[in-house]
């Protein structure tokens, strides 16, 4: 009864409609990384630590989440099964799908920012990121959003309105102007006491050379490489957000709503693994970043107006090889076990794509042989793979989508992660305490363990009592909450809203 009652106090405390809601998305902060830090933020995060409401066990309920996926789950409160969002890519008779190429078209839910603003012409939806897939599956198919292209090193946008186009044209004269300097990544803090982690020196297992204290030039060969994995992007996405707000507020709009989504933490974690200094001084700014923006942010829209969301598209795996753990490269498994295929066969590349967690086969290679030899080869595919030390089990995606799950469970969360179309011919799981990359000296986070479904989830409003919730919560339920506190009508079924805000509770 108690716990009731605490639940009803957060929920008429947050449902109020604010005129700004704001949902910073930071790519891959897992949850582990608040406890290992949380003694040394001392700003932005530290606000929404001590001040907010806070779900400690919200995680994801699919497996392997990844960005695209991520994001397309936050914006709409569904999951991938349903939104289409699988991964970074699929195949599609034949022909590789880049979700980076597609979005936000192969998205097959409405975002609540489409709704949002379909619902009042007087509504307001803006979504920034550097990576144009985070931006644009945050965003939807009709809402204005901005992201980073390194092929120019310049903001590019889609659907833009009058204030997002200007807010997208000043961020390129900021960023020509910036450009003609070179750029350091100095650390946040002198004090050493801040970087005394195990292994945070250690690049035995990842990207070989550090970005800390590294001077760059915009006409280096690897400028756009180190930019966009360095803490001022952030600083720049939330100076976009800025002057967006304070053009947007000239057309008096009824409500506003806003997603930042911060990826040079994912960026530069793939690079150095999550342990990494790069990884930790990131947050450390990150956390100098976010209160500079709210205090921007509380002279242009009164904080009694403003309700701030933190969470994350997914967590990030430990590299193994510090726990005697142990990585495997997928391209070269993928490759061994062609060869043995083709062997038997005498057909070449019958596994199209590896790439954790599906296993995509050749179809335009396979029909050409009688139905015997097509079910012999998709057996010796799964035999060969399940017997590899990097794959704990391996499925066929056809006997999950007939098959039901209890709730929570890893089937489940692999059910929940398949789309009939896009999610290839076999799932795998990795094993635990192991790594499949794609790149030999880059690290990965696509598992289904704790590490990479458990991140922060918390609401933020100077007004409101601060708590902790341990009630365990799914991220895409956001969704759900958003609309009912901005009364919103989705157009889909989604996840239910958390239990700080639902309709039969509202004032």
């Amino acid at each position: 009864m108690k716990k009731r009652i605490l639940l009803l106090a957060i929920i008429t405390s947050l449902t109020a409609q604010p005129k700004l809601t704001v949902v910073i998305i930071i790519d891959s902060f897992a949850a582990y990384q608040i406890d290992k830090l949380n003694t040394n933020l001392h700003y932005g995060l530290r606000t929404f630590l001590d001040k907010g409401a806070w779900f400690t066990h919200a995680l994801y309920p699919h497996a392997n989440p990844i960005t695209a996926p991520g994001h397309a789950s936050l914006s709409t409160g569904t999951l991938p099964k349903d939104h289409g969002i699988v991964g970074t890519s699929w195949f599609k008779n034949g022909k590789k799908i880049a979700v980076k190429n597609t979005a936000p078209q192969s998205l097959l839910q409405s975002t609540i920012n489409d709704i949002f603003i379909k619902q009042n012409k007087n509504n307001h939806a803006f979504a920034l990121s550097i990576k144009n897939y985070a931006a644009l599956l945050t965003a939807g198919k009709r809402t204005p959003a901005i992201w980073f292209e390194t092929k120019d090193n310049q903001f590019h946008g889609n659907n833009l309105t009058k204030e997002t186009e200007h807010t997208l044209n000043t961020m390129n004269t900021k960023l020509k102007k910036m450009f003609n300097y070179p750029i350091t990544w100095r650390l946040a803090y002198e004090n050493n006491e801040y970087y005394t982690f195990p292994h945070i020196n250690n690049y035995s297992y990842a990207f070989p050379e550090s970005f800390i204290n590294k001077t760059i030039k915009n006409s280096d060969p690897n400028f756009s490489e180190i930019f966009i994995r360095s803490p001022i992007t952030n600083k720049l996405l939330f100076n976009a957000a800025e002057i967006y707000l304070k053009n947007v507020m000239k057309e008096n709009p009824q409500q506003i709503l806003l997603w930042i989504s911060l990826n040079s933490l994912d960026q530069v974690t793939h690079y150095f693994g999550p342990q990494s200094k790069e990884a930790i001084d990131t947050i450390y700014h990150l956390d100098r970043y976010i209160q500079e923006f709210m205090n921007e942010v509380s002279m242009i829209i009164s904080p009694r107006d403003t309700l701030y969301v933190l969470t994350a598209d997914h967590g990030f795996i430990q590299i193994p090889e510090f726990t005697n753990g142990k990585s495997f490269h997928a391209p070269t498994i993928k490759e061994q076990i062609n060869k043995t295929l083709e062997m038997k066969y005498g057909y070449s590349n019958l596994i199209k794509d590896l790439r954790t967690p599906f296993v995509h086969v050749n179809h335009e290679q396979i029909k050409t042989c009688n139905s015997q030899i097509q079910q012999s080869i998709l057996a010796d595919i799964q035999l060969l793979l399940k017997k590899h030390p990097a794959i704990a089990k391996m499925y066929k995606v056809i006997d999950f989508i007939k098959k039901d799950y209890k709730i929570g469970s890893k089937k489940w969360l692999f059910k929940n992660l398949i789309h009939p179309s896009r999610s290839g011919d076999f799932i795998f799981k990795v094993a635990r305490n192991t790594l499949l990359r794609n790149e030999k000296n880059k690290t990965v986070h696509n598992t289904p363990y704790q590490e990479n479904l458990h991140v922060p989830l918390i609401f933020y409003h100077p007004n409101k009592r601060a708590q902790k919730i341990e009630t365990q919560v799914w991220t895409p339920q956001l969704t759900a909450t958003l609309a009912s506190i901005l009364n919103i009508t989705l157009s889909h079924q989604s996840l239910p809203p958390l239990p700080i805000a639902t309709n039969e509770y509202k004032t």
